[in-house]
């Protein structure tokens, strides 16, 4: 679909996400935090930034459910779909460990 399809259409968002190091990392230096970090690391914005890319105008969720987040994300879209909330839907999921010390923290659990 390109992107003149989508827009202005009523099309849902869900996107799961889990993991916050990159923002942990950068509150390490007090002094060099980004002036965007609230907006450029916030968890509950990502769906709605998709929404905005895109000017979609159907329900934008962000959600994180843990391991099961993609699939959760899958099933709220599936029904928002399902009751006429929305046509379509566009649905996601993320989780990046960046931070060397989450994995050594991850291997210390055994």
């Amino acid at each position: 679909m390109s992107l003149e399809d989508v827009a202005e259409s009523d099309t849902a968002a869900y996107v799961a996400i889990f993991n916050d190091d990159y923002k942990r990392m950068l509150h390490r230096d007090p002094e060099n935090i980004p002036f965007y970090l609230g907006t450029g690391t916030g968890e509950a914005l990502l769906a709605n930034r998709l929404s905005y890319f895109f000017n979609l105008k159907g329900p934008s969720l962000t959600l994180d459910t843990g391991c099961s987040g993609s699939l959760v994300a899958l099933h709220l879209a599936c029904q928002s779909v399902r009751t006429g909330e929305s046509k379509q839907a566009i649905v996601g999921g993320v989780n990046l460990i960046l931070d060397p010390e989450a994995m050594v923290a991850m291997s210390n659990l055994k």
